[in-house]
């Protein structure tokens, strides 16, 4: 119980993200993705297909020389063509980016945030449900009046649903400045992303706010450490 907090492993992190949104796929994938490939392709194409991003467990995606799924390469996971006998722990700035802009990280917001809303009506029954999702625990009542006031004061300033392509807009360009902060690589920016049209607005004021407050709790330290 004194034991001082330690970050989750890079895997952990992106485990928990798809857990908590519900989107992760409990049963390992049957075989190498390899096996959907029909004819012939260039190397670059082959690496973008393999390191794409996948819902299922990070101990399951294809491991590439020289290649790391960004998701990973983000929090510190090592390339696994090298032994590597203990991990770097760094605290960056473009890890706090990419919990911030990443199209993958954005859709997964969304996503917990439908859980949200599908599960319970009243909003402090919501801030309860997303806290013992996502950290194991019920809010205080002072973190409960924190989060009804943000999800109010971003209701209120959030664009109205006929203003959705001005939405969409903003979250692709707020994905794509945060691409560009990570680290420079243009290959690290392309590999395994999705099309801007898949990322898709929120449906209305009050989703935004929830996938806001979603994308919240998993930027927290809370979040990402172990206690």
């Amino acid at each position: 119980g004194r034991m001082a907090d330690r970050r989750r492993e890079a895997e952990a992190i992106r485990d928990a993200l798809l857990a908590v949104a519900g989107t992760l796929e409990s049963d390992p994938p049957v075989g190498s993705p390899t096996g959907a490939i029909e004819g012939a392709l260039r190397v670059e194409q082959l690496t973008t297909f393999l390191t794409q991003e996948r819902p299922v467990r990070s101990v399951y995606l294809p491991s590439l020389r020289g290649e790391v799924v960004h998701s990973l390469e983000v929090f510190d996971a090592p390339d696994a063509a090298f032994v590597t006998g203990d991990r770097e722990e760094t605290s960056a700035a473009t890890q706090a980016l990419f919990l911030m802009n990443d199209e993958d990280v954005l859709r997964l917001a969304d996503a917990f945030a439908d859980r949200l809303m599908a599960a319970e009506e009243k909003d402090t029954r919501r801030i309860r449900l997303a806290f013992e999702i996502a950290l194991g625990r019920r809010p205080t009542s002072v973190e409960t009046d924190a989060v009804r006031r943000f999800l109010r004061e971003y209701e209120r300033m959030s664009p109205k649903e006929n203003d959705a392509s001005d939405r969409s807009s903003t979250r692709r360009g707020r994905a794509q400045r945060g691409g560009a902060g990570r680290g420079g690589s243009q290959r690290g920016r392309a590999r395994g992303r999705g099309s801007d049209a898949a990322l898709a607005p929120p449906r209305s004021p009050e989703h935004a706010a929830w996938s806001a407050f979603a994308q919240a709790l998993a930027q927290s330290a809370e979040f990402r450490t172990i206690g």
